[in-house]
């Protein structure tokens, strides 16, 4: 076999196996779904129900917080974009407002996250009994945190998050996930936001 013809074919493999490694990827810009959130202790415990615009830098959840054994509901809206927040409550028809200097995150796995791994969660030895999912690693300068995060490799949904960094290790599932978002309104502050409990600085 001649030189040239070896090297063709190097190169032709080394160029598959790059086409098929996975690609960091952006997962739909409207979702709702369900996730858990426990610390590294299990001292502090959520659990809720979210929606999700990437587009307007939107994020709603409702959850139940269980912090050193005692629970207790919360319903927050972020507005990333106006840099606002709402603690709503419905019980008593009231609102805390208060700024938001949080930056957005969408979810996705950044362009300069390291590939890990590609596995299955679940089972693999019946169709349809697991999701094929990518995991990645990287780093938040802001934070000075690591995170490794878990993506399926067919609709880049979110599946598990690993974050950890001086403050402290947290662990977010995702489940239940729903493309697109049903009621455009859970973005909207409910009316008695405007004459309920407004602080700029809790």
């Amino acid at each position: 076999m001649q030189p040239i013809t070896v090297v063709t074919i190097c190169l032709c493999l080394a160029m598959s196996i790059e086409a098929q490694r996975p690609k960091p990827c952006a997962s739909p810009p409207l979702l709702e779904g369900a996730l858990s959130v426990m610390d590294a202790k299990f001292v502090q415990v959520v659990s809720g129900i979210f929606s999700y615009d990437g587009l307007g830098q939107k994020f709603r959840i409702r959850e139940n917080v269980s912090v050193a054994g005692s629970s207790f509901a919360l319903d927050t809206l972020f507005l990333f974009r106006e840099h606002i927040q709402y603690k709503i409550f419905y019980q008593n028809q009231t609102c805390v407002r208060s700024p938001l200097d949080t930056r957005f995150r969408p979810l996705e796995v950044p362009p300069d996250a390291q590939f890990l791994t590609q596995m299955v969660v679940g089972g693999s030895s019946q169709p349809g009994e697991g999701v094929l999912g990518n995991q990645w690693t990287g780093k938040i300068p802001e934070t000075k945190g690591t995170y490794y995060t878990l993506v399926s490799e067919f609709g880049c949904l979110p599946l598990s998050d690993l974050y950890y960094d001086a403050h402290g290790l947290w662990i977010t599932t995702f489940y239940d996930l729903i493309t697109g978002i049903r009621d455009p309104n859970v973005f909207i502050p409910p009316s008695f936001c405007d004459k309920g409990i407004s602080l700029e600085a809790l």
